[in-house]
């Protein structure tokens, strides 16, 4: 399994030095955090919907939103272990 430290760190190399797609990686981050342990989250999936495409319109490669939901998946598991 993967440690939440690695989680981290892979999160960490998907943000680029431009700022703003940084903070849409970051707010696309938490929301899917939202949806997963709330799998009925309206608001979270329009949401999620709207950053998924602001993603891709700044060149956010399909593979990579793909990676960071896989991350939010163990994130959101490791936080349940924790518990």
């Amino acid at each position: 399994m993967v440690s939440q430290q690695e989680i981290r760190q892979e999160l960490e190399k998907l943000k680029t030095s431009d700022s703003e797609l940084a903070k849409l990686v970051e707010d696309f981050i938490e929301v899917n955090k939202l949806i997963i342990k709330d799998k009925d989250n309206k608001k979270a999936k329009s949401e999620t919907k709207e950053l998924h495409k602001a993603l891709q319109e700044k060149g956010f490669l399909k593979e990579n939103i793909e990676k960071v939901i896989r991350c939010c998946e163990n994130l959101v598991d490791l936080e349940i272990q924790k518990e």
